[in-house]
Formats: C-alpha cells, structure tokens, sequence
C-alpha cells in the first residue's frame, strides 16, 4: 500500500476526478451534516419554538379535559386521529427545515448522483468481506473522532451548567412557566455554543477529507499516459486524421478555383488564386494558395476553367507569404492586387509591370 502511494507521484486528472464523482467518489464530512442539522433547529426554535409550546400545550390541556369525559364509541380513534394531526401540524416545519439544512450541507460538499443509481454487487454482500472491513483503519479513527466530539460537547455543556448550578436547583421550586423559561435559557445557551464548535470541528473534519479524497486519487505517470493515450487515441489514428483533415481542406481549396478572378503566379513554384467581387467584398479574397505540385494542380484546374493566370514572381510571393487562405488580402497590396485585376479585366491594356516593391525581405527579386 505505501509501495502503490509512494508511485502515485502526478496529480489527478480532470477526467480522473469526474469519473469519481461520476462513481459517487467525493470528499464527504460527517460533521458539517450534524452542523447543519443543529443550526436548522436552533433556527426553527427562534422563529417557531413559541408557537409550537402555544399548539403543544393547547393541545394537551383539551387532551385531559376529554380524559374527564364519558368515553363514547370511536372516541379512541377520534382522539389518535387529532393527536397524529396535531403532532404533523406542530412537527413538519421541523422536519422540513432540517432536510433542507441536510441537503444545503450536502451541495456544499458537492451534490453528485452516482451512475448507475441501481447497481448490485454481489461480492459486498459475501459475510467474510463483511467481517474483513468490519474493523479498518478509518473505522477506528471515525471511532475516535466520535468519543473526542463527544468529550468535547460534554465538557462545553458543563462550562455553561457548572457556574449556574444554584439557579438549576432552585427551578426545583419554580413554577411550571418558570421552569420552561430557565430550561429553555440554559439550553440554548449549551447549544448555540455547541453549534459554534461544531462549525468549526466539520470545517477541519471537511477540509481533512478533501485533501485525503484529492491524495487518493493521484496518479503513476503510466496511469498519466496511459489516460493521454487513451483519449487522445494512438498516434497512428491522429495521423491518418489530421492527413485526412488536409485532403478535405485540399478539396475544398482546389473547388474554390474556378470561382477565382486570377492566379497568380510564380511562375513555377508558387500560383496564388484571387476573388473579387466589387459588390459584396471589401478587398480581394485568396481562395487558393501553394507551392511546388499544388501550385502546378492550381495551374491546371484555372486552364481548365478559363482563370486568367498572371506571372509576377514578387507579388506571388508576398501573397503565399502574407496572406490566409479565405481572409481578404492585406491594405498594403492592394495597389499591387488592383493593377492585376485591372489588367485582367482589360487585356487590352500595356504589359503589366512587376512589383518590387513588395517583394518580401530576406528573398531575391
């Protein structure tokens, strides 16, 4: 065991914490439950102990004036009938108040529904792995943290009855009303500081149990690369898709040609294709572009659908260089890219002039 945590050196994953939430695995505390619970009750008897004692003892006070009476036929169930409505009446928003407490302290922690919600194991319910986690190492220290919590709870509950312990026996002789009063004093006192204690006790207790949740699912690194491989697939499938993304990007460039108002070219290593429409684009288009074989196959396909093809070697390449496939072409060519169109457009006119203006750094015009 020491061995295995001693090789779990790499941090968890994102997918290696969903798949344990995903399988209900999450940082969980006890105590922030308990918390939650006696906060929801002290809440519940400040804003409705008073009308609770007013119903309870409403109630049994026309319970012992019917006592006195002649018992009549289906008096029983008449009066189990009123007492279980009675108590449902007083006793519900009690109840409610707790389980939305409980579920607040359980989205506090994380609320995740367990996939599949309905599974059965039938190696848990073998009695001999029943006895072998029947006595654990978490068992004795859940143990423990039991017995000190409850040592604790109790030495706080003296602190506060200890220095009133003559007004305690004194309610000996108190009124019934008087007796209710000082109770009720004592014991919100006990446990509101117990719910202070208890705040703090579950804030540790939950703060321990994630750090033990994240360490527990750390990771060897061939546990790392074995989940890399895995979603990214192997490198032989990455290859023959990215090399089937660049044939379908080839296809749609090579498509796009005969929609071109221009090649132009290097005029052997470089052909770049160009698309104006005066109409609905504020500056040329490249809708093709490359080097080498491609710019030979953009060649061919504009011969075949009639694309003027224009030779100017600096321009060519400052537009292979400069520009994106399918983004219109920079401000600074424009002037370059007009007289292109412009001759294109009219044939007629003198022979086009290079541009050794544009002719990108570093190469030879």
């Amino acid at each position: 065991m020491a061995a295995d945590r001693d090789r779990r050196t790499e941090r968890p994953s994102g997918r290696k914490l969903e798949k344990a939430k995903e399988k209900g695995q999450v940082a969980r505390s006890q105590d922030l439950g308990q918390a939650a619970s006696l906060g929801a009750f002290l809440l519940w008897a400040v804003l409705s102990g008073a009308s609770f004692l007013a119903g309870l003892s409403a109630y049994l006070v026309a319970a012992l004036c019917a006592a006195g009476r002649h018992p009549s036929d289906g008096a029983l169930l008449d009066s189990l009938l009123n007492a279980g409505t009675v108590a449902m009446r007083l006793m519900l928003p009690l109840l409610f108040t707790i389980a939305a407490a409980g579920l607040l302290s359980q989205a506090i922690q994380g609320l995740h529904i367990r996939k599949p919600l309905l599974k059965v194991d039938f190696a848990n319910l073998n009695p001999v792995n029943g006895l072998k986690h029947f006595v654990s190492v978490e068992k004795l220290v859940a143990a423990g943290k039991a017995l000190l919590r409850a040592g604790l709870y109790a030495a706080l509950a003296a602190a506060v009855v200890l220095p009133e312990w003559d007004r305690v026996a004194q309610l000996a002789l108190a009124s019934p009303a008087g007796i209710l009063a000082g109770t009720t004093r004592i014991v919100g006192r006990v446990l509101v500081r117990a719910l202070v204690v208890g705040l703090v006790i579950a804030a540790a207790d939950f703060a321990f149990a994630r750090w033990r949740w994240y360490r527990n699912l750390y990771m060897t690194k061939q546990e790392v690369r074995d989940e890399h491989r895995e979603s990214e697939g192997s490198p032989e499938v990455r290859s023959r898709i990215r090399a089937r993304q660049r044939e379908l990007a080839r296809r749609r460039m090579m498509a796009a040609i005969p929609t071109a108002n221009v090649v132009v070219t290097n005029p052997i290593h470089v052909a770049v294709a160009l698309k104006y429409d005066r109409g609905k684009m504020a500056a040329p288009v490249v809708v093709a572009k490359g080097k080498g074989l491609i710019a030979q196959r953009i060649k061919e396909i504009a011969r075949e659908h009639r694309v003027p093809i224009v030779e100017d070697p600096p321009l060519a390449r400052t537009l292979e260089k400069v520009c994106k496939l399918g983004a219109p072409i920079p401000e600074t060519l424009f002037r370059a890219v007009a007289e292109v169109l412009a001759y294109v457009m009219n044939p007629k006119r003198r022979a086009l002039r290079l541009h050794p203006e544009v002719e990108p750094a570093g190469t030879t015009p």
